[in-house]
């Protein structure tokens, strides 16, 4: 049997929202990490497989989804004008 598709299920860690990203199956990642470290990689600048607009991020150490990794990204380039 092979491994299809996997799908982590997260919270956003700002608003409480949640939300799946997919993980990719085919990666190889170091042999140290854990399930979560695999699923942390794949919300780091992946998209919301459910809503599929928009890209969630990790910034500050914390898990963010589609509409709180915009509201940041807006905001980091209002602070540079």
């Amino acid at each position: 049997m092979s491994i299809i598709h996997i799908v982590a299920l997260v919270e956003c860690d700002k608003c409480g929202y949640r939300f799946q990203v997919a993980m990719e199956e085919s990666r190889k990642v170091p042999k140290d990490w854990t399930l979560f470290d695999c699923a942390e990689d794949a919300v780091r600048g992946g998209i919301d497989v459910v809503d599929g607009i928009g890209s969630t991020s990790v910034q500050d150490n914390q898990m963010l989804c589609t509409d709180c990794t915009k509201k940041i990204d807006q905001q980091a380039v209002g602070e540079d004008k």
